[in-house]
C-alpha cells in the first residue's frame, strides 16, 4: 500500500479493508482527491508488474462528470498506469457528453483502442433465436423482437409461448402477473434505483431474509433482478433499465412514494447519519425529513471530502424537495 493510500478511504470507503482509515492531512478538497488520484496510480503500476489490469466501466455512457474526472486523472501523463479499459455502453448512439469525454480520453499518453459494439444484424439475432428455440418460425420473430440486443433474445426464449411483441412488453406482463411479496420486492429494488444490499430491502419491507432470499431466487430466474449473492450484505438490482418502466406502469403509484419512504427509513436505522436516505426522504416528498437528514450528514462530516458530499445533499433538499 502506497503513502498517502488513506486518502482514498474517502473516495472508496471500502478501500478502508485494505488500508487503515485516517483522517488525510491534506486541507482543501482538491489536496484529497490529488492524494487519492497518486495512490491509485501507484498501486495500478505495481499489480501490473505482475498481473494483467482490466478496468470494466459498464454503461460508461451514463459515467457521472466525477468518476469519468478521476478515470482521466488516473490514466494522465507522466507514465500513466498500465491499464485495459473496456467502456461498456448499451446506447446505440452516444449523447453529446459521452462524444466529448471519448474525444477526451483520445488525447491521453495511452494506447486507446474503441471497439463499437452493435446491434445483431437482423439475420444474426434470428439465427440466435433459432438456436435457442430449435423453432424457425418462433426463432425468427424472437431475433426481430429483440431489436439487435442479445440478452433480450435470450429473454423473450425463455418465455415462447408469449405473445408478446417486445422485449417491453414481455418485461410488463411478468411484472403484472407478479402478485403478493414478489411485487412488493420489485417495488422497492425498482425505487432503490442503485444496487442496494438485501439486508436494507428487507428492512424496508418488515420482511424476514429467508422469505426475501427466496422471492429474489424467483424473480432472477425470470430475468427480472441481478444477485450478487443470497446474504444480506449481498446486493440486488434490476436486470434492465426497461423494467423500471414497467414496474411504475403497473403500479397504483408510479412514483413509488411509500416504497422511497420505507427505503429511506430503513437507511436512517442502518446507515444512521448516511447520505443517502435524503434522496430518498426527497423522492417521497418530505422535505422536513430530507433536511433534519441532511443536516445529520453535515454534522458527522469530518473532513473536506464529507462536506462537500453534504453541501450536495443540502442543495438537493434546496431545490427538489417540497
Amino acid at each position: 500500500v502506497p503513502e498517502r493510500a488513506e486518502a482514498l478511504t474517502r473516495l472508496f470507503p471500502s478501500f478502508g479493508r485494505v488500508a487503515e482509515v485516517a483522517h488525510p492531512s491534506a486541507e482543501s478538497l482538491d489536496e484529497v482527491v490529488g492524494d487519492a488520484v497518486s495512490a491509485l496510480r501507484a498501486i495500478l503500476r505495481r499489480v501490473a508488474r505482475s498481473h494483467r489490469v482490466v478496468s470494466i466501466l459498464d454503461d460508461a455512457h451514463g459515467a457521472t462528470e466525477d468518476s469519468f474526472a478521476l478515470l482521466l486523472e488516473t490514466l494522465r501523463a507522466p507514465s500513466p498506469p498500465c491499464v485495459v479499459v473496456f467502456c461498456v455502453r448499451l446506447s446505440p448512439h452516444l449523447p453529446a457528453s459521452a462524444q466529448a469525454r471519448l474525444e477526451q480520453l483520445r488525447q491521453l499518453p495511452i494506447d486507446l483502442r474503441v471497439l463499437d459494439v452493435r446491434p445483431l444484424a437482423p439475420d444474426d439475432a434470428i439465427a440466435f433465436g433459432r438456436r435457442l428455440t430449435g423453432d424457425a418460425a418462433l426463432g425468427r420473430r424472437i431475433g426481430l423482437a429483440a431489436s439487435g440486443n442479445p440478452t433480450f433474445v435470450e429473454l423473450l426464449a425463455s418465455d415462447p409461448d408469449t405473445e408478446a411483441r417486445d422485449v417491453r412488453e414481455l418485461l410488463a406482463r411478468r411484472v403484472a402477473q407478479l402478485g403478493g411479496d414478489g411485487a412488493r420486492v420489485l417495488r422497492m429494488i425498482a425505487a432503490a434505483g442503485e444496487p442496494l444490499a438485501q439486508e436494507v430491502i428487507g428492512h424496508a419491507l418488515a420482511m424476514g431474509h429467508d422469505t426475501l432470499a427466496s422471492v429474489l431466487e424467483s424473480l432472477a430466474d425470470h430475468g427480472l433482478v441481478r444477485l450478487a449473492g443470497l446474504t444480506p450484505a449481498d446486493t440486488c438490482e434490476l436486470m434492465h433499465e426497461p423494467i423500471a418502466a414497467a414496474v411504475g406502469a403497473n403500479a397504483a403509484d408510479p412514483a413509488l412514494v411509500a416504497e422511497h419512504r420505507h427505503l429511506a427509513s430503513a437507511l436512517d436505522e442502518l446507515e444512521p447519519g448516511g447520505p443517502r436516505s435524503v434522496e430518498h426522504w426527497v423522492a417521497a416528498g418530505d422535505g422536513a425529513r430530507a433536511a433534519a437528514a441532511a443536516l445529520t450528514v453535515c454534522d458527522r462530516a469530518r473532513d473536506v471530502v464529507g462536506m462537500a458530499r453534504a453541501a450536495a445533499l443540502c442543495e438537493l433538499v434546496l431545490t427538489r424537495a417540497r
